[in-house]
């Protein structure tokens, strides 16, 4: 099966505690969903029905950062049961917030999550930063990596994360302008690869517009669809046969299929 693709992508800003995330679209049945979110404060629990992989939660008691940590940075995952049109999150109060969902196809719907490095958060000053290393299981990889940064108004709020190494791709890109105090920023990016166990990824990006005076970063790996997964099975012929293509007529000695076509 080919490697995944985004096939929909939703952002916005909020500056209220609980935000309803509008996707805009229709979620598609098998498809991994993935929500990320930069905040001025910290998340209460995880959206209904997402998981947070172990250890990529930034700002928090008992997250990275903790609670000294000047940004909260979240991502989280869920196989669309398909019809999914938003999402809700919440923090931990009135405060700006960023998020983007992504919608990816030819992922291993009956086992997606592969692994996660520890998520990383500095205080450094810096106009690059690193993601965490990951080193995914065997099989064919999906990455998805996020860059994220805080900057105030006064030094200069940043425009963008772009610039990303290692060939990743960018999938989304999204930042709070408030008129006073501190804006978020965060970018994704994504990268397919063949996973052997021993082999690492990585990738870095590029503060634009400003010097971040935070810096975070997550890295989730999920596993590609192989050939004949994703099968839905049905029994749909007069010979009980169960298949998932069509109607399938078996005789003794010759073997036909013939799809159905407009009933």
């Amino acid at each position: 099966m080919a490697d995944p693709t985004r096939t929909n992508l939703a952002t916005g800003t909020s500056a209220v505690a609980t935000t309803t995330a509008t996707f805009g679209f229709t979620a598609t049945a098998n498809r991994l969903l993935v929500l990320v979110v930069a905040a001025d404060d910290y998340k209460t629990g995880n959206p209904s029905g997402y998981t947070a992989p172990a250890n990529t939660s930034i700002g928090g008691t008992g997250n990275i950062g903790g609670t000294s940590a000047f940004l909260g940075h979240y991502l989280w995952y869920k196989v669309a049961a398909g019809g999914e049109t938003s999402v809700q999150y919440t923090i931990g109060s009135a405060s700006n917030s960023c998020w983007a969902v992504l919608e990816f196809d030819s992922i291993d719907s009956a086992s997606a999550f592969d692994v996660a490095p520890t998520a990383t958060y500095t205080q450094a000053g810096a106009t690059t930063y690193t993601s965490p290393t990951a080193t995914p299981s065997t099989g064919r990889r999906f990455v998805v990596a996020t860059i994220a940064g805080t900057s105030s108004v006064g030094n200069g709020l940043l425009t963008g994360v772009g610039t990303w190494t290692n060939s990743y791709t960018e999938q989304a890109d999204i930042r709070t302008t408030p008129a006073s105090g501190t804006g978020d920023e965060f970018g994704v990016a994504t990268l397919a690869m063949d996973g052997t166990g021993a082999a690492t990824t990585s990738t870095g990006a590029t503060y634009e517009g400003s010097t971040a005076q935070s810096e975070a970063s997550i890295v989730a790996v999920f596993k590609v669809a192989s050939s004949g997964s994703n099968f839905t099975a049905t029994q749909d012929d007069s010979t009980g046969l169960t298949d998932g293509i069509g109607a399938a007529t078996v005789t003794p000695w010759v073997y036909s299929y013939s799809a159905r076509q407009g009933g």
